[in-house]
């Protein structure tokens, strides 16, 4: 990830979207709808593509799966679209917002052992960050490319053209051809 920085965009960011953070309408009519956030203390100017990695990293917390990874990742490419480069460290981010939050709680812990709310998303983290580093981060990259509705592989498009351009003189992988098994039947 680290030869890639300078390639990222930056800007502020509000860098802490997560339920506890975020204002919604009356329940009628539905679908309630976000109107507002609140906690403004971790807003910072940094890397563009922290923004989404932090709201998917929350999206774990609460989906108990990778899930709401790819559906924040496509809400997000409707609207401000990721680059290659971003793209390619989102999964880096979300793990590293995840180990951000299990030290924080961490820390917090320590100076405050009788608040409940400092360990609040501790445990969901570690879970979470179990959960991320069973997927492999090719694998994850390629999802939310798919998620965003962008070719999975970004090679995709080379790859098709090569096999039209080359599919006569590849070998046959079978000992026969279909056509040679229906003949034998």
């Amino acid at each position: 990830m680290v030869p890639a920085l300078p390639r990222l965009r930056r800007s502020v960011i509000y860098g802490d979207a997560n339920d506890y953070n975020v204002l919604v309408s009356d329940p009628w009519p539905q679908p309630r709808e976000v109107t507002s956030v609140i906690d403004f203390g971790d807003m910072h100017h940094g890397l563009t593509v922290s923004e989404p990695a932090i709201a998917a990293a929350y999206a774990i917390l609460e989906e108990g799966s990778a899930a709401g990874c790819g559906r924040d990742c496509r809400r997000l490419s409707q609207t401000f679209p990721l680059d290659e480069t971003e793209m390619s460290v989102l999964y880096a981010l979300i793990g590293t917002r995840l180990a951000v939050s299990v030290v924080n709680s961490a820390c917090r812990k320590f100076l405050k052992p009788d608040d409940p709310y400092v360990t609040v998303s501790e445990a969901p983290a570690w879970e979470a960050l179990q959960r991320l580093a069973e997927i492999r981060p090719r694998l994850a990259h390629y999802t939310f490319r798919a998620a965003c509705g962008l070719p999975a592989v970004p090679q995709t498009e080379n790859i098709k053209r090569w096999l039209q351009t080359n599919s006569g003189s590849a070998a046959s992988i079978l000992e026969r051809t279909f056509e040679q098994r229906r003949a034998c039947v």
